[in-house]
């Protein structure tokens, strides 16, 4: 019966997601995919920004503020989102469009989770 209930009891503790607050918690978990487990943890909580998704907002805003600054400090003026208002409209996704060229990763014109992680690491990059 000892048995029984430990075998159960294990079985359902691996079976339970895992739901960590820091990437690194998820990296030591996840030793084999270190990067995609910071990654996907990383970006979890931010939403995806574009046309049929997020459009109006914070994070539209944070999207136009920090790709406006990485295309000044590259020097790249089509990476420009205009005006930093928080509204996605053709500037914004000409912009995530030109700079997911420049950081050759897949175009589409929207800021999902392999595109917010360039985009912060660029700008953590150039901010200092």
């Amino acid at each position: 019966m000892k048995k029984l209930v430990i075998t159960l009891l294990t079985a359902s503790i691996l079976s339970t997601p895992f739901v960590f607050s820091n990437p690194v918690q998820a990296a030591e978990l996840h030793s084999k995919q270190t990067t995609t487990a910071f990654a996907s943890v990383y970006n979890s909580g931010l939403p995806t920004v574009g046309y049929g998704y997020t459009t109006r907002g914070y994070f539209v805003q944070e999207v136009q503020r920090k790709l406006n600054f990485i295309g000044q400090m590259i020097h790249n003026s089509s990476i420009n989102a205009g005006a930093e208002d928080g509204i996605f409209g053709p500037k914004t996704y000409n912009a995530i469009y030109n700079y997911q060229g420049a950081a050759r990763i897949p175009q589409d014109g929207i800021c999902g989770p392999q595109t917010w992680d360039c985009i912060n690491t660029d700008f953590a990059w150039y901010h200092g």
